[in-house]
């Protein structure tokens, strides 16, 4: 999950979660999984990987690079991958209710999360 406030958010409803700082920050810097998650067993697991919902608006489109970059690491490390955004809400300072709020409107939409996907301009 892109945003720390969000992957807080979902952890604390129940929701285990990864967040990472930026779009690229997953990675080794060579386009693998960075050392750090070799402490997770990605095989057989079911993996939603999950950027802003600014990933795919024209003028972003490396973010959605990223995030296909992203999905083939947890692919090659024997993960079963999926991808959507989350809603573009900010959490900003909201209550507890908020949060609620923004993780039921936003699993509701992971609901047709997908793989393999294609960034634009990346093909599988």
């Amino acid at each position: 999950m892109q945003s720390s406030a969000k992957a807080a958010c979902l952890t604390q409803n129940g929701i285990p979660t990864i967040g990472i700082g930026g779009v690229w920050s997953w990675s080794n810097g060579n386009g693998d999984l960075h050392p750090e998650f070799d402490r997770v067993s990605f095989i057989d697991r079911s993996v939603l990987i999950v950027f802003d919902s600014n990933a795919w608006r024209d003028e972003k489109i490396e973010i959605g690079h990223a995030l296909y970059a992203l999905g083939k690491g947890v692919e090659n490390s024997g993960g079963k991958p999926k991808a959507n955004t989350a809603l573009g809400r900010d959490l900003g300072q909201g209550s507890a209710n908020t949060c609620t709020t923004w993780v039921v409107k936003t699993m509701r939409r992971w609901q047709s999360a997908s793989w393999p996907m294609t960034a634009r301009g990346v093909t599988s």
